[in-house]
């Protein structure tokens, strides 16, 4: 029942919101759940820190924008290729520092090739346009429909959110899922039995950097404009938020925590500066009442309430 639930709340909320910045927020909010996802694989399924996860955001991005200013083809097929290039460059860093480095040596490796493909992409002036970005980048579409608009821009990233959900939700029920979960939990006792942690733990963050990647590409397309702050520690801190604030380790966590970030950082009735310092005071004050995440808390008050709700009825 509450499935149906939210599938109904899914297909009409855009039409129970009353301007287009809101339905603005509510399209960009699919990316970012789409991203936090990602990162959570890392965070929450791999019980690793990767400091560097927007560079994979960044390289799905700037992939789709070059390949539809300089080659013209079809932005499907950009996604496809941003998809790949992201998991490609995901493949090699993990082959190389998760031989060797985890925990803090991770984070601070990751982080240092996010900030150096900042510094490239910033500096290179003509093939990522510097500092300006690149604008222009062509529209989704599909025969009779072009994806221009808040609502239509909404229903098309909420079908790629529920398809991102659904390959995680048989991701993590699969013998795939549940090795790596092991290895997070005792890495010597799952090699005891078997299990390559060293090739699930690359293979893992493979998805991750795929998922970010696919996250890039469609914000290109969806904003028609990049530019080389997608790889700036501020999309790294929006991550970590997003996973943290909902609730690390689960698959609704992420998803709400995007929301949460998308339209309470935006919707704050102040200046900008003070509206950093509002929302960083809820956030503290959300981690400090529910440390395991927004998601995982009123999980557990919804399964109350309806315990409450049965045992009256009983008594009835």
């Amino acid at each position: 029942m509450s499935i149906v639930a939210l599938a109904f709340l899914a297909v009409v909320a855009p039409f129970g919101l009353w301007n287009d910045y809101l339905r603005d927020l509510l399209a960009l909010s699919m990316i970012f759940a789409i991203l936090a996802l990602s990162l959570n694989v890392v965070v929450g399924y791999m019980g690793e820190m990767c400091f560097g996860h927007q560079m994979f955001f960044g390289i799905g991005a700037y992939t789709s924008a070059l390949l539809s200013i300089h080659t013209g083809i079809s932005p499907w097929l950009g996604i496809l290729i941003a998809v790949a290039g992201a998991a490609g460059f995901g493949f090699l860093v993990g082959l190389v520092a998760l031989r060797a480095m985890r925990g803090v040596y991770l984070a601070i490796v990751t982080f240092g090739l996010g900030a150096i493909l900042w510094q490239i992409v910033f500096n290179e002036h003509r093939l990522t346009g510097g500092a300006r970005g690149i604008s222009g980048i062509s529209r989704l579409s599909l025969p009779g429909v072009v994806f221009n608009d808040e609502v239509s821009l909404y229903y098309l990233g909420l079908v790629f959110l529920v398809a991102t959900l659904y390959f995680f939700v048989r991701w993590e029920r699969s013998r795939f899922g549940r090795a790596i979960v092991a290895v997070r939990e005792n890495e010597e006792l799952a090699r005891s039995v078997g299990i390559n942690s060293y090739i699930y733990l690359v293979l893992t963050f493979t998805i991750a950097a795929a998922f970010a990647g696919l996250a890039g590409s469609l914000y290109a397309h969806f904003l028609t404009v990049v530019n080389p702050y997608l790889f700036a520690p501020p999309y790294l801190l929006a991550m970590i938020i997003m996973v943290i604030v909902g609730g690390k380790g689960t698959l609704g966590g992420p998803i709400l925590g995007a929301f949460i970030y998308t339209f309470g950082l935006n919707l704050l009735p102040f200046s900008k500066e003070i509206d950093i310092v509002v929302f960083g005071v809820v956030l503290l004050a959300l981690i400090l009442l529910a440390p395991q995440g927004a998601y995982p808390y009123l999980r557990t008050l919804a399964t109350r309430l309806v315990t409450r709700a049965s045992r009256r009825n009983q008594l009835v």
